[in-house]
């Protein structure tokens, strides 16, 4: 008996020191967590359980497990759990009747994502796909869209705002706009068709989407068109005095041209992004490391190739200027009215990253357009395919990562060179432009019609003016010859007009308008 006493003692005792170490000693000593009571309330572990206000900084946020009773309300004490037991994070999946066939979601781990956004309150974030426009009427599965929409087509013939300003394409054109915008706010969870990449917790999925269409029913638009665009989306006046008075906080363009980067496209992107909008751009489907445009802007926060199921680069993707790479191969979406169907692309690839980026501003709403780069970029896996930037989109850490703003600091740990932008000297009548049309930015862009009547006289026309001087203004030649030109011979007469216009003190530079096309594969 005597003996028995002893002993219950002695495991008394060394309890009693157990709990008196320090924490890293008790860790060591018993392979457990340490962790604080939260005011006398602990719960059965369902995530990371707040901790008390003067915890250690080590014991912040520390996981828990089971029904647990603190042994008071300063003390540290021991939750104990075998090692390797550790509750794995929660996933959410959704309940949308087609989202079986939405692999990329799988792959860049939205699932684990939405397991913590699925039962929280998110904050609103505005979007701005600048594509195609939305087909008629919107989408049953896509939420409703804003009255800051806007249609800039034609070079200034075509423009118009508000919620029906996105007029249907013609059927048979891809609904290029419809598919993008699905991917990035589709209604997630409401048992319908597809799930976009925020987790549905309101009417929007709180998200506010504005469509500027840039590109006629053929996928194909103007250069002046996009800029038009790109302004307006970024909530800073247009060529035509036009601007959203809902800012994007995020602007996807899946849309491109050929070439190195133009001056005129830098300086709206970069306007762009100092006014807060990231710029999320598809790097293109050459299949080569040639440049196109936007992607090789220095400015674009984030240039994105296209993945297929297997983690590899798409046959079709461009490379070379590509930050990151996501999902573009076979990726199902919203279509035209009520239709669903799969298109392939880094068109489809970058709203994967814009509706990453849509879920870190949600949590963090205070990111800027670099910090946004730094946690995506830094937080992609790498496969070991250098031609797909940093590597593939990976949510879960990024999002972990967005929480306090002041601990990211917007440094890329790795970076491609993504630094070209086209010289004068690289036009050629080969290049894809508008024969006819220019686009110039003179020092004094109120003087616009005077200097182009001085400087080309009766050859051309001022179509569009600005009373920004980032803004640069859109002149057609207009002699009557030109009606008799050929195409060949109407866009040399243009480069010749330009090398005249370079030759003005006035012009800070002059360019042809590029023609700019939706980057995706049909089926």
């Amino acid at each position: 008996m005597k003996r028995t006493m002893s002993w219950l003692f002695a495991l008394m005792f060394a309890v009693v020191l157990l709990l008196s170490v320090q924490p890293s000693q008790a860790i060591a000593a018993s392979s457990c967590s340490l962790c604080y009571d939260c005011g006398g309330k602990w719960p059965t572990f369902s995530g990371v359980i707040p901790t008390r206000e003067d915890a250690m900084p080590y014991e912040r946020g520390s996981a828990c497990s089971g029904d647990l009773t603190p042994t008071s309300d300063t003390s540290p004490y021991l939750c104990c759990q075998e090692q390797g037991e550790t509750p794995p994070p929660s996933e959410a999946t959704p309940n949308d009747s087609m989202y079986d066939q939405q692999w990329g979601y799988e792959n860049i781990g939205m699932p684990a994502v939405w397991g913590t956004t699925s039962t929280q309150t998110v904050t609103g974030v505005t979007v701005a796909v600048i594509d195609d426009g939305v087909y008629a009427g919107g989408h049953p599965d896509l939420p409703p869209r804003s009255t800051n929409n806007a249609r800039f087509l034609n070079s200034g013939a075509d423009i118009g705002t508000g919620v029906d300003a996105a007029d249907s394409p013609p059927s048979q054109a891809v609904h290029h706009g419809t598919h993008v915008s699905g991917t990035i706010l589709a209604t997630t969870n409401n048992t319908t068709g597809v799930a976009g990449t925020p987790w549905n917790q309101s009417s929007n999925n709180g998200v506010n989407h504005i469509s500027v269409r840039v590109l006629g029913s053929t996928g194909s638009g103007t250069f002046s068109d996009i800029i038009d665009g790109i302004y307006y989306a970024a909530g800073i006046t247009n060529s035509h005095g036009l601007s959203s008075s809902e800012p994007a906080d995020i602007i996807n363009m899946s849309l491109g041209g050929g070439g190195n980067c133009s001056p005129t496209l830098e300086n709206a992107i970069s306007q762009a992004v100092a006014a807060g909008s990231a710029v999320i751009v598809a790097g293109g489907n050459a299949g080569n490391n040639n440049p196109q445009q936007p992607a090789s802007c220095p400015s674009v926060t984030l240039t994105v190739g296209a993945t297929d199921i297997n983690n590899q680069l798409a046959s079709f993707s461009s490379y070379g200027f590509n930050d990151l790479s996501a999902p573009g191969v076979n990726i199902l979406s919203t279509y035209r009215n009520p239709d669903y169907d799969s298109l392939n692309g880094t068109s489809m690839a970058t709203p994967h990253v814009s509706g990453a980026a849509t879920v870190l501003l949600q949590k963090n709403p205070s990111l800027s357009p670099a910090q946004i780069k730094a946690l995506l970029v830094n937080n992609a896996e790498s496969f070991g395919d250098s031609r797909m930037g940093t590597g593939i989109l990976r949510v879960p850490d990024a999002f972990e990562s967005a929480a306090a703003s002041e601990k990211i600091s917007g440094e890329i740990l790795a970076m491609d060179n993504n630094d070209l932008v086209a010289s004068r000297g690289e036009i050629s009548v080969n290049a894809e432009f508008v024969p006819g049309e220019i686009l110039v930015q003179y020092k004094e862009p109120q003087s616009a019609v005077a200097e182009t009547q001085k400087l080309l006289g009766k050859k051309a026309t001022v179509v569009e003016t600005s009373r920004n001087p980032n803004i640069p203004i859109l002149i057609r030649l207009s002699e009557p010859e030109v009606a008799a030109m050929s195409e060949v011979e109407l866009k040399q007469a243009t480069l010749d007009a330009i090398a005249e216009l370079l030759e003005s003190p006035d012009v800070v530079y002059a360019e042809p308008n590029y023609i700019f096309r939706a980057f995706s594969e049909n089926k």
